[in-house]
């Protein structure tokens, strides 16, 4: 089901989330559900690390702490740099 969910609307979220890359409450929306233990697991941990990489460079150097405690989860898919780039950026 969630699958489908994502294949038929993935364009139209995308679209949506791109339209508030600067915002800071759902930057801080995401990282709660990131971050909070009550949702460990859940789909909306995968959607919250992606959208977050693709927050605007200054909103997310505002919310290092945030990002740098997130980028240290040893689940993978929890960090939303997966690819180990350094983060030199946040400076």
């Amino acid at each position: 089901m969630i699958y489908s969910c994502i294949r038929g609307f993935e364009q139209y979220i995308d679209e949506f989330m791109a339209g508030y890359r600067s915002d800071d409450r759902l930057a801080e929306l995401l990282f709660d559900f990131l971050l909070n233990e009550d949702y460990d697991g859940s789909d909306c941990q995968i959607g919250a690390a992606i959208y977050i990489s693709r927050m605007d460079r200054e909103l997310l150097r505002r919310k290092k702490e945030l990002l740098l405690r997130a980028q240290k989860n040893e689940v993978y898919w929890k960090r939303p740099f997966q690819d180990d780039a350094p983060l030199d950026w946040l400076d």
